[in-house]
């Protein structure tokens, strides 16, 4: 019940997947430099609900996997995470969530 309002926080620029005490902010854009953008624009808005809330996040378990639609784009969008609220987070190829495993091939 804690987190039940972090979707409201969030909903006008990304998704959200929650299931117990995971959650999963997932959102899209046309290009790269609209990519980042919503990027610092999703990080900011959660690390504001945890300000909001006193609670902390927990960087050990904070990612940030790319996923393409097209195999052919995997090295065209090379994120630069200069914006310091992103730098902290682990881009990552693999993940396991909700028991399925997601891997950027």
């Amino acid at each position: 019940m804690y987190i039940n309002d972090l979707p409201d926080f969030i909903s006008s620029v990304a998704d959200i997947v929650m299931y117990a005490d995971d959650c999963a902010l997932v959102f899209s854009a046309e290009n790269e430099a609209a990519l980042e953008s919503k990027l610092v624009q999703v990080v900011k808005l959660s690390c504001h609900w945890f300000e909001h809330n006193n609670l902390k996040r927990n960087l050990t378990k904070s990612f940030l996997m790319h996923i393409r639609t097209n195999h052919l784009t995997k090295n065209l969008w090379n994120l630069m995470l200069q914006e310091e609220s992103v730098k902290a987070l682990t881009v990552i190829n693999d993940v396991e969530f909700l028991g399925v495993y997601l891997i950027v091939i």
